[in-house]
């Protein structure tokens, strides 16, 4: 068990040993979910590998596009 203070905010910190362990990353989702009287937090199921990647403040689809060397 980890006490960890809550910010002005509403955020928490998840420690870099539980992130480790669920292989969580920056711009990951997660599920959270409120019963009874707690917090439950679950990698979402929907953090499904994306094609192109994306914009982590606007949320932008970024694509790399190759010139073609020929005119």
């Amino acid at each position: 068990m980890m006490i960890r203070q809550v910010d002005g905010l509403g955020r928490v910190v998840l420690p870099m040993d539980y992130r480790k362990a669920l292989d969580v990353h920056d711009g990951d989702e997660l599920e959270i979910i409120l019963k009874r009287n707690k917090i439950i937090i679950k990698k979402s199921k929907t953090n499904i590998p994306q094609p192109y990647p994306k914009n982590r403040i606007t949320g932008a689809v970024l694509r790399i596009v190759e010139k073609d060397d020929n005119p």
